[in-house]
């Protein structure tokens, strides 16, 4: 027979307030960030709500806070479709990763928000022209070498 797993009554019973713990975490460190100016979204219905969202002086980026790896963003792809950021982030105990419009940002990082914001632009260039020469070359030295002279 299979044994259930084994609970931790104690999170069980703060389960709820850990998200709210993490969110105050994160406000905190934003509001230690210099000329970054924090706001929260929610619609007119009130379905939809975003964490934060920051004003970086160069772009306006949606901010979700997830406590754990549960990585669900509804409200963020909501809040992209209605708005196109350039880029959002969900900062969360997950590691570092891109994607096309997303970037986890680990929750011992969210302080170096708007380097990895600001950053975001070079990386989808580099992106796109490393592809670019990707194509055109056949040797495998000459694809890195082509990566490594856009940085």
């Amino acid at each position: 027979s299979k044994k259930p797993p084994l609970q931790n009554p104690w999170f069980k019973k703060w389960e709820h307030v850990t998200g709210a713990l993490t969110e105050q975490y994160v406000c905190q460190q934003l509001k230690n960030i210099e000329d970054l100016d924090i706001y929260y979204y929610t619609n007119d219905r009130g379905s939809c709500e975003v964490d934060f969202v920051v004003d970086t002086g160069e772009k306006i980026v949606p901010v979700e806070v997830k406590a754990e790896v549960n990585l669900k963003a509804k409200s963020l792809k909501t809040y992209r479709e209605k708005f196109l950021p350039e880029i959002s982030v969900r900062t969360s105990m997950a590691d570092f990763k891109k994607e096309e419009w997303l970037v986890n940002l680990p929750l011992y990082a969210v302080d170096q928000i708007v380097t990895v914001t600001d950053r975001w632009s070079l990386w989808v260039g580099t992106a796109v022209f490393c592809t670019a020469e990707i194509l055109k070359k056949e040797d495998l030295t000459d694809i890195v070498l082509a990566f490594y002279n856009t940085q």
